[in-house]
């Protein structure tokens, strides 16, 4: 059952435009998360950390000791952008690369002391965001909101997997046929 502030937002959203790109929920989802990461990163900035830093932090703090590799997967950015953004925290001292056995290539992620207690105290200040963020919303709401949008990150990454045959990834175009799920 919808709380009558969502009934509101859901009875304007229906007088609207089907052009009206303010209320769907695509662009709602990137709103929101656009004005909570520019947020978070206005909070970081006296620590010298930007939002995808602590992404990466947050990640090498539940995964410890992962590789380079690993960490670009697990987050889905190339290991170049990776190595930029490691290289910016280790100078920081958030984190340090340790070397693998012999191969001095192969080098895991982990967390300084420095690093774990900055996370602890930006875990306490995110938990306060989104208490503020989720004022008015019940729990029946965000946990409904939770698993729909766990569903549709599940659809994308499944329609992500396809591409018609012969078109190569980076042919104009391609990213939409990814998009349709049409096989």
């Amino acid at each position: 059952m919808l709380s009558s502030k969502s009934k509101a937002c859901s009875t304007q959203t229906a007088k609207k435009s089907r052009f009206d790109v303010e209320h769907r929920l695509d662009h709602l989802i990137h709103d929101v998360s656009c004005i909570r990461r520019t947020f978070i990163d206005k909070r970081l900035m006296p620590l010298g950390i930007t939002h995808s830093q602590l992404r990466l932090l947050v990640v090498v703090a539940r995964h410890n000791d992962m590789t380079q590799s690993e960490l670009a997967t697990k987050l889905e950015i190339g290991k170049f952008s990776l190595g930029a953004l490691i290289n910016r925290l280790e100078r920081s001292g958030y984190v340090n690369r340790i070397v693998e056995g012999d191969d001095r290539r192969q080098k895991s992620i982990a967390l300084t002391k420095r690093g774990a207690t900055s996370l602890e105290t930006l875990r306490e200040e995110n938990e306060m965001l989104d208490a503020r963020i989720e004022t008015g919303i019940s729990r029946r709401e965000l946990e409904i909101a939770k698993h729909s949008l766990c569903q549709m990150k599940r659809n994308l990454s499944e329609v992500a997997k396809y591409r018609p045959a012969g078109l190569a990834a980076s042919a104009p175009g391609a990213a939409w046929w990814k998009s349709t799920g049409v096989a």
